[in-house]
Parts: structure tokens; sequence; C-alpha cells
């Protein structure tokens, strides 16, 4: 399982309330998830450039 279910708490747990994300992983290399985030982001940024040109 490469995701899991989000979980939602009833309050922040301190007043530093950056997001953050968790990898719990066996036999995962970290390149790997890091090229996964990087790919993640080109995909976002040609959406959002393509997503705001004007025909």
């Amino acid at each position: 399982q490469i995701f899991h279910s989000l979980e939602f708490m009833d309050n922040w747990p301190s007043d530093d309330r950056r997001t953050r994300i968790v990898f719990i992983t066996r036999d995962i290399d970290k390149n790997y998830i890091e090229e996964t985030f990087s790919l993640i982001e080109r995909v976002a940024k040609r959406t959002v450039e393509a997503s705001t040109i004007n025909p």
C-alpha cells in the first residue's frame, strides 16, 4: 500500500501548524520518494501553467 487514509485531528497538538507528510517505509529507497515528489511538483506546475493560458 503506497498511501494510507488521512487522519484528521480534533485540535492542533501545538502552536506549530505546518503541514507534515510522514513516510513509514520498508524497502523503499529515499531517492524513489524524492524523485516521485519532484515529478508531482513538475506535473502540478505544468497543470497550473496550462490552466492560466488564455486562448
